[in-house]
């Protein structure tokens, strides 16, 4: 049996466009259209702990346990076109994700060369929003603020599957896919793909 600490942390920026109709009778056509460009960033760091136990037939299970940050901040914008622009403050994003997984592997030769890992998992995984989850606007001069739509917590379960193809040591193609359903009745799944180069 061995264990592992893994960590791992993703940034980068977010671009945005908006467009909204509005109904104005004075307007040719009756319709007015307000739009707006936003910019924001994000960071998320992630920490992960597991042990690999070797099992009969060359399969590895591996319990993991995992923990996740997501913080950013989306730039506050104000609409132009219509009569009824709106305006919106800066947001501020603050999730942070617990997840608790049991994963099974197999690691096997090809006859083509280098090798080829299958991945399988399933696990519970948690949701809390963090922070203040009021949206301040400004709409025909009146100060509205709203909540963010969607519970602060949710727990759920998660399911995930890959394969990963290493023709040398450091080099590897890969493709997996994962879906979750959360007690909020939100579903979601996601399929990546790509190559990674080790050093």
């Amino acid at each position: 049996m061995s264990q592992y600490l893994d960590f791992s942390l993703y940034g980068g920026g977010i671009n945005n466009s908006s467009m909204r109709q509005v109904a104005n009778n004075t307007a040719l056509g009756g319709l007015e259209v307000a739009t707006a460009n936003y910019g924001g960033w994000f960071i998320s760091p992630a920490l992960s702990y597991g042990f690999r136990i070797p099992l009969n037939n060359n399969i590895l299970m591996t319990p993991l346990l995992s923990l996740r940050y997501v913080g950013g901040s989306l730039d506050g914008y104000s609409e132009s076109g219509s009569a009824q622009d709106l305006s919106v403050g800066r947001r501020a994003i603050n999730y942070l994700e617990e997840r608790a997984e049991l994963e099974f592997s197999t690691l096997k030769p090809v006859s083509f060369g280098g090798t080829v890992k299958s991945t399988i998992g399933i696990g519970a995984i948690g949701l809390e929003r963090l922070g203040n989850q009021t949206i301040d606007t400004v709409l025909i001069g009146q100060n509205l603020s709203f909540v963010t739509p969607g519970q602060a917590s949710a727990v759920g379960g998660v399911v995930d599957a890959g394969i990963q193809y290493h023709p040398v040591g450091s080099i590897s193609l890969f493709i997996s896919a994962e879906g979750t359903a959360m007690s909020d009745r939100s579903y979601s799944g996601a399929a990546t793909g790509g190559a990674r180069v080790s050093f």
